[in-house]
């Protein structure tokens, strides 16, 4: 898998793009400083721009990510995009042994197997990607894993330091992620306080890592244009998420009254008594980030209740309906169930790794260069001493080893207007110290009217989308995926 990953499949989000380039800065040693200003910091677009505004931003994600990318590129002497993807793989892992740990502490190792296996197959895909997701979802199991059972205060310890790192990485469902170590630690039948002291000072511990380095901070502004977001009524909302989760939350309430009903039968418990803390703290999970993600959604108006993250909730289903699985299964069947479910998605897995590999898939960094015309057209014809200003142009020093510098801008509503005053006053603080100063834009969207593009971009950005130059702006490339405009208003001499 971690070969897969790191020399053919290579999946990178545009966010990652930014966060392996922080990484790829911190390992030079300038900080945690991304390479694209503006790139999800709409408010850097609010500057005065003068020759002295920065050619590098401080980083506005969460850094913990980049510093794990950074650490581990350091540490193992990969180039920083090969350390994420490695970091993936190796979560992947981390994802993969502790859902079975978790599942033999709440049932034995049969179903640690069935619940290994389930997780293999169901999030294979999240961790091919470089992203914090993969990242995040290894560190929450590992968490559960640590907590499930019995725990001594070290190993409440540890917990607390992986609740750190997890924050560090991805913080917006930090009070579920710190709740469920909390109630670890109230639920242990002694050493409550101390637990808790030992767990806090673990979570504290990482959390200085997001103030390491300078640089100015231009906080990410995601919905700079709110009004033209639909409102929602809650009524909406709790529709939209009950059409998103009712799949994953009818299989858990099927397994659960199945094994309920096993249980009732047999006489036997539905887990083990000492892996009860185990499954309260699935549960805190599964209804914390629930409505973590249902009041995000309501307040920020946004993203939707996508695949991406309903992940972290389905991961822990997962790991429960795989135990209450294995419950549901006679006896002298469990062992070879839960044996051959693993060798299949273990089989599965390789065999998908082996057929992509033998066909010649490749989505190499060569290779996307290769896709792109605009990527292409920029390889071939700029230099480090250029300027480009384009629409999420983040993608430029991700992939090419000579980039030159850009800065970056989103269309309406998470970032204002683009206004020509605001595009030539940063080209023209440019015009002293750079060669070549480029406007890079995407085409319009199929079956898109000029009318649209003013709507998305702007009265000046739209034009120029549509191939039509302005004074200054001359067209040097008409793309099958983009159009670039040479800055011709620099000041003689």
């Amino acid at each position: 898998f971690a070969w897969f990953s790191v020399a053919v499949e290579r999946r990178v989000s545009p966010d990652a793009m930014n966060y392996i380039s922080v990484a790829r800065n911190a390992v030079a040693g300038e900080g945690l400083v991304q390479s694209a200003p503006g790139f999800n910091q709409p408010t850097f677009w609010g500057e005065d721009f003068t020759p002295e505004a920065p050619v590098k931003t401080r980083s506005t994600h969460n850094v913990g990510y980049s510093l794990l990318v950074a650490g581990a590129a350091r540490v193992t002497g990969l180039e920083a995009s090969d350390s994420a993807f490695a970091l993936s793989a190796v979560a992947y892992g981390l994802a993969i042994v502790s859902g079975f740990v978790f599942a033999r502490r709440l049932w034995n190792a049969e179903a640690g197997l069935l619940a290994a296996g389930t997780l293999a197959v169901l999030l294979r895909r999240e961790f091919l990607y470089a992203r914090t997701e993969a990242i995040s979802i290894g560190l929450l199991l590992a968490l559960l894993a640590l907590l499930a059972g019995p725990t001594t205060l070290r190993r409440t310890g540890i917990a607390g330091l992986v609740t750190g790192v997890v924050l560090l990485v991805r913080g917006e469902a930090m009070a579920v992620v710190a709740l469920m170590g909390v109630v670890a630690c109230l639920m242990a039948t002694e050493d409550r306080v101390r637990r808790l002291l030992m767990y806090g000072a673990g979570v504290i511990l990482p959390l200085p890592g997001a103030f390491v380095g300078d640089g100015h901070v231009y906080p990410p502004q995601l919905t700079s244009q709110s009004a033209r977001f639909t409102e929602a009524s809650v009524g909406q909302l709790a529709s939209s998420f009950g059409q998103a989760t009712a799949a994953i939350f009818a299989v858990l309430a099927l397994f659960a009254v199945l094994a309920w009903r096993r249980s009732r039968r047999d006489g036997a418990p539905l887990w083990r008594p000492d892996g009860r803390t185990g499954m309260v703290l699935a549960a805190v999970w599964i209804g914390g980030y629930s409505a973590f993600l249902f009041a995000a959604r309501m307040i920020i108006l946004t993203d939707e209740f996508e695949t991406r993250l309903l992940r972290p909730l389905v991961a822990v289903v997962a790991l429960c309906c795989a135990g209450l699985f294995w419950r549901l299964l006679a006896p002298q069947w469990r062992s070879l169930v839960a044996v051959t479910a693993f060798t299949a998605s273990m089989l599965v897995n390789i065999g998908y790794n082996a057929t992509l590999a033998a066909t010649g898939y490749d989505r190499g960094t060569a290779a996307r260069v290769a896709e792109s015309a605009r990527r292409s057209w920029m390889a071939a014809n700029s230099r480090p001493d250029d300027f480009v200003i384009g629409q999420q142009v983040q993608e430029l020093p991700y992939f090419l080893t000579s980039s030159p510098a850009v800065a970056s801008f989103s269309d309406a509503p998470y970032y204002p207007y683009l206004t020509r005053e605001k595009v030539d006053a940063l080209f023209r603080a440019r015009c002293g110290t750079h060669r070549s100063l480029y406007l890079l834009l995407r085409l319009p969207e199929p079956g898109e009217t000029v009318e649209d593009e003013v709507v998305r971009s702007g009265p000046f950005i739209a034009p120029l989308v549509y191939g039509n130059p302005a004074v200054d702006y001359r067209l040097v490339a008409d793309l099958a995926d983009g159009r670039i405009y040479r800055y011709t208003g620099c000041p003689r001499g």
